[in-house]
Parts: C-alpha cells; sequence; structure tokens
C-alpha cells in the first residue's frame, strides 16, 4: 500500500513555519504597513529596495533562524536540518498557499536556493566555509545565482563570462542578467568558462566561484524592473577583472556545470510549489466571493460558467500537486528525474497562471484590483513560465528524453 500522509517531521516543520510567520512577520508588516504596500517609497529612485525594507527583510531572516526555521533544507553538514525533496515540495507550497502574493516578508522566513545558504554550498572548501557559512546561516547576509546572461538563457552553455588563473588567484570577467536577489546579495555563485574548447563541445569547462560583493570589480550595473513596477529584485552583474582567491572554487574545476543544473532542477520544484500553492490560494478566495457575490438575483456560484472556471481551476491544482509530490519522491530516492522536472515545471507554472486568470475573472473588478492581490500571481507564474528554463525548452527536454527511451511514468 502506498501511504500518502505527510510524514509527521514534514508536517511539524510546516506548522512550526507557519506559526512562526504569523506570530512574528504579521505584527511587523501591520506595523510597516505604510511602506510595504507603497512601492512609491518601497524603492528607491535607482529601483532598489529602500535601506529600511532591506533591514526588515534581514530582521525576519535572522528571526526566523534563531527560530529553527531559516535553514530547514541546508544539508546537515553544513549547519541545517538537511529536510529532503518531499519537504522542500510541501513546505514551499504551504508557505506560498498560507501567505499568498504581494507580500515581501513571509518568504524571507525561509532560505531560498539562490539567495540563502543551499545545498550547492557543500562543495565549498573549509576555508570558504569559515568565511561565508555564518553570515548566511544566521539569515544576516544573502547571495545569488549568477548563471544567466544576456546571450545565454536556457542554454546556459553559451555563457561567455571568463575566469582566467594568475597565480592562486583567478581574474573574472563578463556579464550576468537577470540574476534573483542581484541587487542585495552580499555573495554570488558565479559560473564561468575556464577551457572554451571544452565548453563549446558541451564536455565541461565551466567552472564555479563564489564571490564577495564587496570584492573590486564587482559592479550591480543595473536593477531590472519587470511589468511596470518602480523597482526590482533582479540585477545586471558586471564583473571587470575580478580577482578571486583560489579557496573559492566550488566544487571541481572545469565541473561546474553539474551544480548549475542541481540549482535549476531545485528551482523547477520549488517553483512548481510555488504554482500550486498560489493556486490553492487564489482558488479559495474565488469560490468563497462566488459564493458571496450576487447577481440577477443570485449568488454567481450558481451559474454554470463559473461553476466550470472553478472546476477547471480545481482539476488543474490538483493534477500539479500530484505531479509535484512524485516528483520530489522520485529525486528523494536518487533518481536524476530529467522528463519529470521539465514536466513539472511547464505544466504547473501554466495550468497556475490559468488559474489565476480564471480566478480574476470569477472576482470580476475586484480581482483586478491591488486589495485583491491576485495580480502578483499572476505576474509571479507569468514569469516563471520563462525562468529556470522556458516552457519551450522543457518541451524539449521531454521529447528528447522520450525518443532516448525515456517513456517510464
Amino acid at each position: 500500500m502506498i501511504d500518502f500522509r505527510v510524514p509527521d517531521e514534514i508536517q511539524e516543520a510546516i506548522e512550526g513555519l507557519l506559526r512562526f510567520v504569523d506570530q512574528v512577520v504579521v505584527p511587523l508588516e501591520e506595523e510597516h504597513r505604510d511602506l510595504l504596500e507603497d512601492g512609491h517609497r518601497l524603492y528607491s529612485r535607482d529601483g532598489r529596495l529602500v535601506a529600511e525594507a532591506q533591514q526588515l527583510m534581514r530582521q525576519v531572516r535572522m528571526a526566523s533562524a534563531r527560530a529553527g526555521q531559516y535553514n530547514l533544507f541546508v544539508p546537515t553538514e553544513l549547519g541545517g536540518r538537511g529536510l529532503g525533496p518531499i519537504a522542500l515540495y510541501l513546505v514551499w507550497e504551504a508557505l506560498y498557499h498560507h501567505a499568498g502574493p504581494g507580500r515581501l516578508l513571509p518568504y524571507q522566513s525561509l532560505a531560498h536556493w539562490t539567495s540563502g545558504p543551499g545545498p550547492h554550498l557543500r562543495y565549498l572548501s573549509q576555508v570558504a566555509r569559515q568565511e561565508v557559512l555564518p553570515g548566511l546561516l544566521s539569515g544576516e547576509k544573502t547571495a545569488c545565482f549568477a548563471l544567466t546572461e544576456p546571450g545565454a538563457g536556457s542554454d546556459a552553455w553559451a555563457i561567455k563570462t571568463t575566469a582566467r588563473q594568475d597565480g592562486d588567484v583567478w581574474v573574472l570577467d563578463g556579464t550576468k542578467k537577470w540574476i534573483s536577489n542581484g541587487p542585495y546579495a552580499d555573495h554570488a555563485l558565479v559560473f564561468t568558462v575556464t577551457d572554451a574548447e571544452a565548453a563549446s563541445r558541451r564536455q565541461g569547462g565551466i567552472s564555479c566561484f563564489f564571490v564577495d560583493a564587496s570584492w573590486p570589480g564587482y559592479e550591480v550595473a543595473e536593477v531590472l524592473r519587470i511589468y511596470g513596477h518602480v523597482g526590482g529584485m533582479e540585477a545586471v552583474l558586471r564583473f571587470s577583472s575580478l580577482r578571486v582567491p583560489g579557496q573559492r572554487l566550488v566544487g571541481e574545476l572545469h565541473k561546474g556545470f553539474d551544480i548549475a543544473l542541481q540549482g535549476v532542477n531545485t528551482g523547477r520544484l520549488y517553483n512548481c510549489a510555488r504554482a500550486v500553492g498560489l493556486s490553492r490560494w487564489a482558488l479559495e478566495r474565488a469560490t468563497r466571493y462566488a459564493q458571496e457575490r450576487v447577481a440577477f438575483g443570485q449568488a454567481i456560484a450558481e451559474y454554470q460558467g463559473v461553476q466550470w472556471l472553478l472546476a477547471d481551476s480545481a482539476i488543474e491544482t490538483y493534477a500539479a500537486r500530484m505531479m509535484g509530490l512524485n516528483c520530489a519522491w522520485r529525486i528523494e530516492q536518487g533518481e536524476p528525474a530529467v522528463k519529470e522536472t521539465a514536466i513539472i515545471k511547464a505544466f504547473a507554472t501554466e495550468a497556475g497562471f490559468r488559474t489565476i486568470d480564471r480566478c480574476m475573472q470569477v472576482m470580476g473588478g475586484v480581482g483586478l484590483s491591488n486589495e485583491a492581490r491576485l495580480y502578483d500571481a499572476w505576474h509571479q507564474l507569468r514569469t516563471v513560465r520563462i525562468a529556470d528554463g522556458s516552457a519551450e525548452i522543457m518541451r524539449r527536454t521531454i521529447a528528447r528524453r522520450l525518443l532516448r527511451g525515456d517513456l517510464s511514468f
């Protein structure tokens, strides 16, 4: 018999995290609502979050770390709880379902794989661990995952940033773009070409370095704004003769692409959980609204046109949730799950986007309002149909795996 119950350890982690959000984060949000809900106050002219907002985010991270919630997925050898892929999926889904969209602080309660301490840091040298782990584990400092470039998005092998050896240091030159948390990170995991010939053959030649944003030659060249927002969370990073000590090489020389793939696959599982959590949040609100809103003498929930919007959303959300759980289980069993991570990324983000759109339609003008917050979920899920591998690249990956004989499910 297959047991579909959530393991006690994971359920306790979920309950502890959501309790922290309600007891610590919500009062902080209420105290600073005027700042957090006014984009013109929240961001400075250069597009960055103002210092007060950054301090509030840091305050939440550090409080969560002290409470034992922040580092749930960090390997035990690095100082975290070491929970696996199933927990990662269920906890992130629960957080998005509970907190919903349009809120900055709740999502600082849990270390994200790109900005907080993550599994990739197990490849750091002992010297580097001593230098950077205390700040990351405490939540005081954050990082970013610098892979994407202006000419290298889904095709990560096309990166042009280089690292050349100069004695005991490496000298980095290049540009990264669309780097999440880039405007605010204290550190960056930077992927570079160290063997151009091997990289051109897609057989290695890419290495990874963990650098400090304070080092000379590291520049946040631009904060990227999307959807007409006054500020942003992504950046263009520029490296000009950035000198990196040899002990900041992450993993083995020329084998950094494997680390990049591990991060991207984690991102696909996370984005599936995010899509499902936001979909559940939106569907619950749209359903309640349909039961309460009266038009032409009866609740709009009585009209078949509304019922079908809700039903289609439930069908796709349930399917996405089960896909995500199965994929997380496969990864936890040690399977590569290349086809499966591509499937859940494509399906869940597209299905989630359709669900948010339907919920907006059910709620009419209210669904478009800032107060409803559905617009932020719509923006998030529209964005992740591109981020961490576009839907088209996911389909390409799926088809290639099928044609190679990977026909199991």
